[in-house]
């Protein structure tokens, strides 16, 4: 009589449980991935003062800007819905926690090998390179790893794990997305800006392909006909 009674409690426990494990699992692949992609693996460039660069851009503006911000957020609304898990068992494991689960996980580990490929080489800023503080030092042009896939792949994983970001703390069943769900006019309005955020990264593109083709020139032209794909293969 009392084998079926454990096995029940066991099973009550798990249903009660399994949510919340789920949940933080959720929450913390997706705030260490978005943290991996938001920390630069080399120091910022000495003497770079982008506010008063005369060839600034609103993109490096706004890209430089909000990085520690969306750092702060990331781990300030995963705190909320981890402490908010122990309260809430709205959180069910489905495909779009999954999907989210996925695409933070993934991001920040391909976002992991564009670093290790790139080296020394990876930087936010796109002139920072010239104003390094060694400037003689020439590094090559990287064209493997994840480089010898799409042209700028360490922006796909920005893109990606920005998008789990937005799945996972616009989540209605979530607690931050549950009460932000609730105001009619800022949830939509969210939603907007959270699409829209990627634009000015993938702005940037241009302007970093024409800053490598006169650093590399013909080296760089070749590359570019090797590997045809900017983000998305067959696509862009």
């Amino acid at each position: 009589m009392s084998l079926p009674m454990r096995v029940q409690d066991l099973g009550t426990g798990a249903a009660v449980y399994l949510p919340v494990l789920a949940k933080s699992a959720t929450v913390l692949g997706v705030g260490w991935g978005l943290f991996v992609t938001l920390s630069p693996p080399n120091p910022a460039m000495l003497g770079l003062d982008l506010a008063r660069k005369k060839d600034e851009r609103w993109t490096e503006r706004l890209l430089l800007g909000i990085t520690p911000l969306v750092k702060s957020l990331s781990w300030l609304t995963g705190a909320i819905e981890l402490h908010m898990s122990f309260y809430s068992s709205n959180w069910r494991v489905n495909p779009y926690t999954l999907t989210a689960f996925a695409l933070g996980v993934g991001g920040g580990l391909w976002r992991r090998a564009c670093y290790k490929a790139l080296g020394k080489r990876f930087i936010f800023n796109i002139d920072g390179r010239r104003h390094s503080e060694h400037p003689a030092e020439r590094l090559p042009l990287v064209k493997v790893g994840p480089y010898s896939v799409v042209r700028h792949p360490a922006y796909i994983s920005a893109v990606v794990t920005w998008s789990a970001f937005a799945l996972v703390f616009l989540n209605p069943e979530g607690s931050v997305g549950g009460s932000i769900a609730k105001m009619k006019t800022l949830h939509p309005i969210l939603v907007l800006l959270s699409a829209l955020l990627p634009l000015p990264l993938i702005a940037r593109i241009p302007r970093e392909e024409t800053s490598l083709n006169d650093e590399f020139g013909k080296e760089w032209m070749d590359y570019t006909v090797r590997v045809p794909w900017k983000m998305v293969p067959w696509v862009w």
